[in-house]
């Protein structure tokens, strides 16, 4: 028992470690709208410094290994239309579910094998995907209340997590 809790700790320390790059995502919100980008969408700017250094932070303190995963060229056709989808779903059909099947059918046997501290553990790819899309979520949702970006239903809003502004009768 007291193995499996030292690992248990482990483990979030490690996932601390990988996140420490981050957490300075707050500070590069905050610090966004007050240096220059030279030409690159604040968004984007964001998301190369969040999300591309968490995961190889990740990959490496956890010393990440894939199993039955042997199609790079269709998982990258695959990255590309979600990417595609992500911007033409305004203007054409959404294919968000057809991909997230697509995602679910394609990495079904694939495992991530990952190492806590001396044993190395797996678990689905699939289950993978579903955690890191939670902790996304998450961090969208805190970025959005801080103001990195207003979408499209909260342009009419006074703030971030606003209610709308009720016009008075009459008027």
């Amino acid at each position: 028992m007291n193995s499996a809790i030292h690992e248990f700790l482990l483990f979030g320390l490690k996932q601390a470690r990988a996140c420490v790059f981050v957490g300075s995502f707050f500070v590069l919100l905050f610090l966004s709208n007050h240096i220059p980008l030279f030409g690159l969408a604040r968004y984007d700017f964001l998301f190369i410094a969040a999300v591309g250094s968490y995961i190889s932070q990740a990959w490496k303190i956890m010393k990440f290994r894939l199993s039955d995963y042997e199609h790079y060229a269709a998982s990258a056709v695959l990255c590309f239309l979600i990417y595609l989808n992500f911007f033409t779903n305004h203007y054409i059909y959404d294919f968000r579910y057809f991909l997230i099947a697509a995602v679910f059918a394609f990495f079904w046997k694939t495992r991530v094998y990952f190492t806590v501290s001396s044993k190395e553990r797996y678990m689905p790819m699939n289950i993978g995907f579903l955690l890191i899309a939670s902790f996304i979520w998450v961090a969208e949702n805190i970025s959005t209340y801080l103001g990195a970006w207003k979408y499209p239903d909260q342009v009419h809003m006074c703030g971030a997590w606003s209610p709308p502004v009720k016009s008075p009768r009459g008027s």
